[in-house]
């Protein structure tokens, strides 16, 4: 079995964790797209936003948790209180970690240095996070990780994406869902004007996850058609729009 040498390394190895999560922040990015590793589009790059912090964590060390979140002996980032966690690919930086995915969640992964990916806690919300550092021992053995993160991560950047913009109803209303496609958001907020409809956020895979909308529309007893717009709102204020058209009776 590997002999893992904690404690007569904490020294050099806080020093080469903040020395390269220094690097990570004030390094050019490298040139070119990148893939997002989310949903295999490639994204541009982009500075780190302001608010990043940094932190190193050790295995079986006290005092090495980040909100319940830790790096494990065995080479896992993990968790024992309930964060859930999904990578998103290598990214330059932590400004690139800017959208919620929607599969792959698990309470541990396996950390590589420009990992990106996103935690998601009850009642801490999302947090983005990207590997900035990984600590070795002399037998290549990793016993620490130093990380990236922005808390109060929402994404919201850019306006969901809907599967069809367009739905249509017969007279006699009924119930129709409509997905979110490419990137995911869990915070939006949606508005219309008509009384005759309504909509509710809804989950496919993970409750914290809204990737479809539920439109629900009364029956039309009026012999002219009618339509309304749904517009869906994120948190930083990007609308997409959902037009409901229903015929006449």
């Amino acid at each position: 079995m590997k002999k893992i040498h904690f404690f007569d390394k904490i020294s050099c190895a806080c020093m080469v964790l903040c020395l390269a999560m220094a690097s990570a922040f004030t390094s050019c990015m490298p040139d070119g797209d990148v893939n997002s590793g989310g949903n295999g589009s490639e994204v541009e790059e982009k500075p780190a936003p302001e608010g990043v912090k940094s932190v190193a964590l050790y295995s079986n060390l006290p005092g090495s948790q980040l909100s319940g979140l830790y790096f494990n002996e065995h080479g896992f980032l993990t968790s024992d209180n309930g964060w859930m966690l999904a990578p998103v690919g290598r990214v330059p930086g932590i400004g690139n970690v800017d959208y919620i995915p929607l599969t792959n969640w698990a309470n541990q992964i396996s950390p590589d240095v420009d990992l990106g990916f996103v935690g998601y806690h009850p009642k801490e919300g999302f947090v983005s996070f990207l590997v900035a550092s990984i600590g070795y021992d002399e037998y290549r053995y990793p016993f620490a990780v130093g990380l990236m993160y922005l808390d109060n991560f929402s994404g919201g950047e850019t306006p969901v994406e809907l599967e069809k913009d367009i739905i249509d109803f017969p007279a006699a209303g009924g119930t129709q869902t409509v997905s979110l496609k490419g990137q995911k958001y869990s915070l939006y907020q949606m508005a219309y004007t008509g009384d005759w409809l309504s909509t509710a956020a809804k989950s496919s895979v993970y409750p914290f996850i809204n990737d479809r909308i539920e439109v629900t529309v009364q029956p039309n007893t009026t012999d002219t058609p009618r339509s309304d717009v749904i517009s869906i709102v994120t948190d930083r204020n990007e609308i997409t729009t959902l037009k409901v058209n229903q015929s006449a009776d």
